[in-house]
């Protein structure tokens, strides 16, 4: 007799590990329960490698296994899942080997370690496309390439996206200019490169907060931001390397500009002239009004 509406405000507060029983409890309970289940995904394999030895190991051994298993059971285009997640976060941890370091586990079931990570990472990637309702993705990555940001492009949902790319990673991009119609927040860190690829070759004309790990020449990629991006809200940005004054951007430009986190050069060139209500000067205090 209870609404099904009552019932997801009751789940509303429940754990995950709550909804997991209440979903054995009937085939009404199930179904209302799948959404739950499967909306937010996450996967840390970087995890895994921390403090591992081998008392560890074999527990470990067996959680890359079962992870395994799972991101392949969701690649199945069949698979009622696929519709139900909207955010993925995934930590894929380093693609060297471990062996250098972790002299006391057998060399055999290192490689099996790599070969479960590797498989995992292969398959997540090929097939991040399938998931027609992903609307974010947080994501730690060695590789970027034009097939892969195509693959982003090719999201019809995305809004939010975070790239973590350390510096020594491989990032290439060879191909046409894309579009992310829906993309309304981009956290990307470090490597310039990729900084490059969203400012100039990616369209991205909904974007309205933008978080930048290192900007290396201000004035060229402020240009592009003040251009391409004209219903930004929020800028953040956590280093810049050069000392050059900050560049004199169009009379109008960024009218939407509300909030500014960043070194105190930029602040003075942006805050001028727009109504902004919050500001964080580096890692130091906050201004409002």
């Amino acid at each position: 007799l209870v609404p099904t509406e009552i019932w997801l405000l009751c789940w509303d507060v429940c754990s995950r590990c709550e909804i997991s029983r209440l979903s054995l409890v009937c085939k009404r309970f199930r179904t209302i329960s799948l959404p739950f289940l499967f909306k937010h995904q996450s996967l840390d394999l970087a995890a895994m490698e921390q403090g591992i030895d081998q008392d560890k190991f074999a527990d470990r051994l067996d959680y890359m296994r079962r992870s395994a298993a799972r991101v392949e059971n969701l690649t199945d285009p069949s698979c009622a899942a696929l519709s139900l997640i909207e955010s993925w976060t995934v930590r894929f941890g380093y693609e060297h080997a471990l062996s250098s370091k972790k002299q006391d586990i057998e060399i055999e079931d290192l490689r099996l370690f790599n070969k479960l990570r590797a498989r995992i990472m292969e398959t997540f990637c090929e097939t991040l496309r399938l998931y027609p309702n992903l609307s974010s993705l947080d994501m730690e990555r060695y590789a970027v390439d034009t097939a892969f940001l195509t693959m982003l492009a090719g999201l019809p949902h995305l809004r939010d996206l975070r790239l973590h790319i350390p510096d020594k990673s491989s990032v290439s991009y060879s191909g046409g200019n894309l579009a992310m119609p829906k993309l309304r927040r981009l956290d990307i860190s470090r490597h310039a490169l990729l900084l490059d690829g969203f400012t100039r070759r990616i369209s991205l004309p909904n974007l309205v907060d933008l978080s930048i790990g290192v900007v290396r020449n201000m004035e060229v990629v402020f240009a592009h931001v003040a251009e391409r991006f004209p219903l930004l809200e929020r800028l953040r940005v956590d280093v810049v390397q050069d000392c050059e004054p900050f560049p004199e951007l169009p009379l109008g430009s960024l009218p939407n500009l509300r909030e500014i986190i960043g070194p105190q050069g930029m602040i003075d060139g942006l805050a001028p002239g727009r109504k902004i209500s919050r500001v964080v000067v580096g890692n130091g205090g906050t201004r409002t009004g």
